[in-house]
């Protein structure tokens, strides 16, 4: 089950420059650094293929699985092994922690004199290069005393999956939260709370050897910092329970001990899970619990950020817009369009309605409302920086349509700086060779074309740009 908010924009007077940049450092420290280590693990597992290590490891490990209570993966690795595929056993062996730990503890007793020696010096050569790997050196090991893994187990992630969703969820609460407490406050905090969130794995798994990695403990100290800031304000959530999704508005404080909750449901239910359940547990606390115990005296809380959420009106809105919506996925185009259309008269300002119901009027072959509806999104759109994509997207499909209308020359012209504002220059090169040859040009474009031709010279495309500021120069000449 999955609650985040979604009730805060990307509000740029308060940048959430902490948020952007934590999530660029995860990204590049798993692009550039952790990536390497499936080939590093590929090289380690041919070179234990080459030794003497597994036909004598082989059966300590299965013996140390069976006691250590993975008997599901014992049996796995014993079918695997009894086919024949002993390639895909390697690395399960070799990047075991625990098992390590098992063998470091054996002596010539164990192995015998003449093949103690042998193994002494090949098992050495693995662990020093298996602990090389970014998951295992810097990953956080409950059983091992590093106190630089409780900071540095924050950065790294299992996969690409694993650190995806993790920067999606940080960048959906750590907007709100970062514009309430201030970017210092934020990061302080964030690294706090995910070192509390990592003390809190090992204290319930102690004596584990998995490496605990990700940014998650962190993640879920921000939701109850997020939970704690916003107290009583009733806030819109998003849920997705299996199939079943929507939204919901409540309290935000009312949420923390819901998140709590789902939590140790789900440590009780899935105790053998790969997910750490306690360290976002310990986050969740932690980050309801800094803000609890500082706003009052360190943290200075935007009170304009927290006044900027919802109101009765944006909660009856989004109630019409959510329920037209859902016409929509249930096919019932006949319903979606009436309820877009009562929208549309009532906000008759609002881009996302006038974008919805224009696709329905493509749908329902209704080229009059498309026409309105397209140059009526044109004309409010460029007003509105947030939207100029859309617009932009929609522009190049109704150019695309054989009966679209005519856009007029002023439209087209303030349609023209807009994309060049937002980066589209391909369309904006187009849009000049339909509007110099418009008999209704004016000095308007002479701005235009000049404005167009400096952005293409900071891209680098100068033979563009000096035909541009060409044509600019021929046409302010001609209305001198």
């Amino acid at each position: 089950m999955i609650i985040i908010p979604a009730e805060k924009g990307l509000d740029w007077r308060r940048a959430p420059v902490v948020t952007g940049l934590l999530i660029i450092v995860n990204l590049l420290v798993f692009a550039l650094w952790q990536s390497h280590d499936a080939q590093k693990l590929e090289d380690i597992a041919s070179y234990y293929r080459s030794s003497d290590l597994p036909e004598m490891e082989y059966s300590v490990f299965i013996s140390y699985l069976y006691q250590s209570r993975q008997t599901e993966l014992a049996k796995k690795i014993e079918a695997r092994w009894d086919k024949g595929d002993k390639e895909a056993i390697y690395p399960y062996i070799i990047s075991d922690i625990g098992f390590i730990h098992t063998l470091n503890r054996t002596d010539i007793s164990f192995w015998g004199g003449e093949e103690y020696g042998i193994w002494l010096k090949q098992h050495q050569a693995v662990e020093k290069q298996i602990r090389e790997l970014s998951f295992i050196k810097y990953g956080l090991t409950p059983s091992e005393n590093r106190p630089i893994t409780y900071f540095t187990h924050q950065f790294l992630h299992g996969d690409w999956s694993h650190l995806i969703g993790n920067m999606l969820f940080l960048a959906i609460a750590g907007l709100g939260v970062e514009a309430a407490i201030g970017s210092f406050h934020f990061f302080i905090a964030y690294i706090v709370c995910g070192i509390f969130a990592g003390l809190t794995f090992t204290l319930f798994n102690g004596s584990s050897t998995t490496p605990l990695v990700g940014a998650s403990g962190a993640i879920s100290a921000v939701l109850g910092m997020y939970a704690a800031i916003y107290e009583l304000r009733k806030i819109r959530f998003f849920y997705s329970v299996v199939v079943y999704f929507g939204y919901f508005t409540a309290p935000a404080l009312v949420i923390l001990p819901v998140w709590i909750a789902i939590e140790i449901l789900q440590w009780i239910l899935n105790p053998d899970s790969h997910i750490a359940y306690t360290a976002h547990l310990g986050g969740l606390i932690a980050g309801g619990g800094i803000i609890f115990s500082l706003k009052r005296w360190l943290i200075r809380i935007d009170k304009e950020a927290l006044e900027s959420g919802t109101t009765d009106e944006d909660e009856e809105y989004r109630t019409q817009l959510n329920d037209a919506l859902k016409q929509l996925t249930v096919f019932n185009f006949d319903s979606a369009k009436k309820k877009f259309t009562a929208l549309e008269k009532q906000y008759p300002d609002d881009i996302t309605v006038k974008i919805q119901h224009y696709h329905l009027e493509k749908l329902f072959r209704n080229q009059k409302g498309v026409n309105r509806l397209a140059f009526e999104i044109f004309q409010q759109g460029i007003h509105q920086t947030h939207y100029l994509q859309q617009v932009h997207d929609l522009y190049c499909e109704y150019l695309s349509q054989e009966e679209s209308a005519a856009i007029p020359y002023d439209l087209d012209i303030k349609l023209l700086l807009a994309f060049i504002n937002i980066g589209q220059l391909d369309t904006a090169r187009k849009l000049t060779k339909h509007l110099i040859s418009d008999p209704k040009k004016d000095i308007m474009l002479v701005k235009a074309l000049n404005t167009l031709a400096s952005a293409l010279e900071s891209q680098g495309q100068s033979d563009d740009a000096y035909r541009f500021h060409g044509m600019a120069d021929e046409l302010q000449s001609s209305f001198s």
